[in-house]
């Protein structure tokens, strides 16, 4: 703000040659905006004590603010505590007329916001005793004295001084940097072109200095900003007192600062720099604990090839940064051809602020837009409409359009603009757009023509280049006068086409991600379409001849609502019958109710039959209805009728004949609607005989009665679902294979399965996981036959098994050779382990299934290296699932609770390489479990309170897990 303090000066003196003091003070306070207060003294005296310092003004700053003058006084002044001087306190509505002030006043509403607190200014005057005003009450103006004494006038006379104090501050928040109180940006563009007008009229050199620290980002990391703005401030002073006073110095921006050298040569430029360097390097900072580097880059304005300020500025910028490359206190002149001109730039605003305001502002605002249109628009063609409208608007251009160029290489246009006859249209790509589009590709670089018949426009082409690929082109056909296609115009749209380019390629590929959305998309719904319709399809699938006379009777019986009972071994489909008779039913629209009597708890199935109130018992915290009520007004499913306690089954009796039930700890009856089916894999007139079965009961229930035959009673049946399943599971799954060979269907029909079609799913679940090619034949086989020979433990061994088909031996239960397939050595183990747990108590059976996920996360974890990303995808499951289960196995190893039979590390030695040989798409804990619930199956048929605790889960969880085709 120096330039504008000598304004402040030159009043001051004028005031004491005026008024004849021989010293006069002039303090101006700080303003809100943070500039600093102003203290200026002139004269042969020193001040008045109360202008004797900053601190001591701004005390008496506040003592007249706060206690001003008498209306009687009106003069503004203080006397101060010396007889030879006066203090005044002059606001700056002395210097407004009293008229602007009153027609003002009555218009402002209540609502208007007060104003500000306006500056105000203190001046000060000391008089010798020879000169002194002798006590006026008015000053006394020594050499005018009659002339000068109305006091309308010294009010206006002294309000300048607040008046150019407004000025002051005003100058110097627009064109003055606040720390440095240098020059900005704005005022060195001026003083430049002002030195290239010098050198070209005069032809005389001139030099332009870039200079600043070398590494000036350490200073306000280590310490403050404020502590960094204090280091700028004496960087300034130091670079004010080594140059001339007609030499020019500027903030440039950041930590550089800019030198202007009037009648210059390059050489002299070089050593003015040189000095400048060393008094910088010498000088201790921040009270002379710091120490910093300088380097500095020279320009030469040479009269004989005079160059614009933007070059200039651009190869100052370019010595500079080769001189900082180079070792500290470095200084680099630009010279043509040299590895200067090469240096990169270290202003990368270079070009786009120009210090031309009206441009700067032009650039600002397309910048601006542009980042606005990147940001919201994903499609190319709505990228280059909205980018072709901001161009078109603030260039105020002829034509814009945006190209892009294809792989397969020429042209398309995006989208453009064109005025035609005052009007704007759409626009129109000629062979010269195309041309010249192509020359810019080619050359890499910016290329314009003149157009028009006395060339007043200018068609350039902008290449759009993303790293070495050109995506395409932006054609400009732009006024001469308005646009120029060198200097920092041209920069400034190099800029705007890179990003352009950037923005271009990014929509492309979000374009593309789309596309592959939308096929992925499309893909996974025609696979649940081929799911679906494969699921569907093995609903009471048959062919055989006995099922068609089945169906029949199903069919006759499924619009009554008598009493079904469905008989029949286990796995034969004795649920997926009663779900069809529902389907066939007036109820249908109703959801079927199963309860599964052999896997509820004798002392719970009541409850869970019929309901319970509050408090019938301990735990019975809340009101809950039971399975036959929720399915009032459709079917309830009763599976297992065979193992209802006996005590229960009178009370089910009541409700058979009257459906009517009475909860647990009620005493009320309530009627309920709904059609009753049950099944039994045993013989109930046994266990009639036996009194383990009501006989009445079971006349209730008998009323209609389905058997369902057995799957080696109905050969035509095996082949027909093998084929249904085998469809199913490459579905699910994703595997090749799609058909038997003709030799695996013969083993098929030979084979009596024992365990129906349960047994029949899960020896083709295995066929399918374990084969890779697009039939399965005997061999893909033979691994589901042994692992249903290998669970035959001890509590199999008195149960006939029929004869296992031709090829197939029954294996020894011991660890499969090393050599074998992991997956068939992990299922020989698992086998061996289930006789194992079998052979020992079956009242405490171990949770195998629990061991087996928590040990396959384990290993992912030690084979990854305990990168989760990794173990995740060995596994095949996603990230955040891998995280809580090896979370929770890290839990149950630290605390000791990992405990594993004898025989497990037979298991925990086929893991590693199970994981290891996982195929895509495939999830390995979930393979692993599939293959563990085939073994349980294969030793366990029927067993589900057993089962579902080698599993480590509920019965009911095992059932929705079985009910699930991909768990078995």
């Amino acid at each position: 703000m120096s330039g504008a303090n000598e304004i402040l000066r030159s009043y001051v003196r004028l005031v004491a040659r005026l008024s004849g003091a021989a010293s006069v003070s002039l303090y101006v306070p700080p303003a809100a905006g943070g500039e600093q207060e102003i203290l200026l003294h002139e004269g042969r005296l020193g001040p008045l004590p109360e202008l004797a310092d900053p601190e001591a003004a701004a005390e008496s700053d506040r003592r007249l603010g706060a206690d001003p003058p008498g209306e009687d006084d009106g003069k503004g002044r203080l006397a101060s505590g010396s007889a030879e001087g006066l203090l005044y306190r002059i606001p700056l509505r002395w210097v407004i007329p009293r008229a602007e002030e009153d027609a003002a006043g009555p218009q402002r509403r209540k609502g208007d916001r007060a104003p500000s607190p306006e500056l105000a200014t203190l001046i000060g005057l000391r008089f010798d005793r020879e000169t002194a005003g002798g006590g006026r009450d008015l000053l006394w103006f020594a050499t005018a004295a009659d002339a000068l004494s109305d006091e309308g006038w010294w009010k206006g006379f002294l309000g300048l001084a607040a008046g150019f104090a407004a000025h002051a501050r005003t100058v110097a928040r627009t064109a003055f940097d606040h720390v440095t109180e240098l020059p900005e940006r704005a005022i060195f563009q001026a003083e430049l072109e002002a030195a290239l007008t010098h050198v070209q009229e005069k032809e005389l050199p001139a030099v332009l200095l870039l200079l600043g620290p070398d590494d000036f980002g350490w200073v306000n990391e280590r310490l403050d900003r404020r502590s960094g703005d204090q280091v700028l401030r004496e960087i300034a002073t130091e670079l004010r007192g080594g140059l001339r006073s007609q030499d020019h110095v500027a903030r440039y921006g950041g930590a550089m600062f800019t030198v202007i050298l009037l009648d210059t040569t390059a050489q002299d430029g070089r050593m003015v720099a040189e000095n400048l360097l060393r008094r910088l390097g010498d000088h201790r900072y921040h009270e002379g604990i710091l120490r910093l580097e300088f380097s500095a880059g020279v320009a030469l304005a040479d009269p004989a090839d005079l160059v614009d300020a933007q070059e200039l500025i651009r190869r100052a910028d370019q010595a500079l940064g080769a001189a900082k490359r180079g070792n500290s206190g470095n200084v680099r002149l630009w010279e043509k051809g040299s590895d200067v001109e090469q240096a990169g730039s270290l202003d990368r605003l270079q070009g786009i602020f120009t210090g031309d305001k009206s441009k700067d502002y032009r650039n600002m605002r397309l910048l601006l837009d542009s980042v606005t249109v990147v940001a919201a628009s994903t499609e190319p063609a709505e990228l280059a409409r909205s980018f072709t409208e901001r161009l078109f608007e603030t260039l105020h251009a002829r034509r814009v359009g945006v190209l892009e160029r294809p792989q397969g290489g020429g042209f398309e246009l995006l989208g453009g603009l064109e005025r035609a006859g005052g009007d704007t249209c759409p626009f129109t790509l000629t062979a010269r757009d195309l041309a010249l589009a192509e020359r810019a590709c080619r050359e890499g670089n910016f290329v314009a023509e003149a157009v028009g018949e006395r060339g007043e426009m200018s068609l350039g082409a902008l290449p759009l280049f993303l790293q070495d690929r050109c995506l395409g082109s932006i054609v400009l056909e732009v006024p001469v006068d308005s646009v120029s296609f060198e200097g920092s115009d041209r920069k400034f749209l190099d800029a705007l086409a890179s990003e352009m380019a950037v923005a271009l390629d990014r929509a492309r590929l979000i374009e593309r991600e789309r596309e592959r959305q939308r096929e992925e998309k499309a893909r996974l719904e025609a696979e649940v379409t081929d799911l679906r319709r494969v699921v569907h399809g093995s609903r009471l699938a048959y062919r055989s001849a006995t099922m068609e006379s089945l169906l029949a009777t199903a069919r006759k019986v499924a619009r009554t609502d008598t009493t079904v009972l469905i008989t029949g071994e286990s796995g034969t489909g004795k649920e997926m019958l009663a779900h069809t008779l529902h389907e066939l039913s007036e109820r249908r629209e109703r959801p079927v109710v199963v309860v599964d009597c052999s896997a509820i708890s004798p002392t719970l199935i009541e409850s869970e039959l019929f309901g319970h109130e509050k408090g019938a018992f301990t735990g019975a915290h809340a009101r809950k209805p039971g399975r036959l009520t929720q399915a009032d007004g459709a079917t309830v499913f009763l599976d297992e009728i065979g193992e209802l306690p006996l005590d229960l089954q009178g009370k089910l009796l009541r409700f058979v004949q009257e459906k009517q039930l009475t909860p647990v700890g009620s005493v009320t009856a309530r009627r309920v609607d709904v059609r009753i089916i049950a099944a039994t894999n045993v013989d109930l007139r046994a266990r009639v005989a036996d009194g383990r079965f009501r006989e009445d009961l079971f006349h209730r229930l008998n009323v209609v009665r389905v058997h369902v035959p057995p799957l080696r009673e109905r050969k035509d049946d095996i082949v027909h679902l093998a084929n249904i399943f085998l469809q199913q599971f490459a579905a699910l799954y994703r595997r090749p294979a799609h058909h038997f060979t003709s030799g695996a269907e013969r083993q098929l029909e030979a084979y009596a399965w024992p365990g129906n079609v349960r047994e029949l799913q899960n020896v083709v679940l295995n066929s399918v996981l374990f084969c890779d090619a697009p039939e399965v034949g005997v061999d893909d086989l033979q691994g589901g036959f042994q692992a249903l020979a290998a669970g035959a433990g001890p509590a199999t061994a008195s149960r006939p098994r029929p004869p296992l088909p031709i090829g197939v031996s029954a294996p020894v239960a011991t660890a499969a050779p090393p050599g074998a397939d992991p997956a068939l050595r992990l299922r020989k183990a698992l086998a061996a382990e289930i006789a194992a747990v079998l052979g020992l108590d079956r009242a405490a059976l171990v949770p195998l299934g629990k061991w087996l996920t928590a040990d396959l996360i384990l290993t992912a974890d030690r084979l990854s290296d305990g990168v989760s990303r990794r173990g995740a995808d060995l596994l095949g499951i996603p990230e955040t699932t891998y995280r809580r289960q090896l979370q929770a196995a890290e839990r149950q190893r630290t605390a000791g609770l990992a405990v594993r039979s004898p025989g497990w590390p037979a298991v925990l030695g086929t893991l590693e390489e199970l994981i290891r040989s996982r195929r895509v798409d495939t999830d390995v804990c979930q393979w692993a479990e599939a293959s563990l619930m085939a073994e349980i199956e294969a030793a366990l048929p029927g067993d589900a309170p057993a089962a579902a605790a080698l599993l480590g889960v509920t019965e009911p969880t095992m059932r929705r897990r079985k009910a699930d085709p991909r768990h078995f």
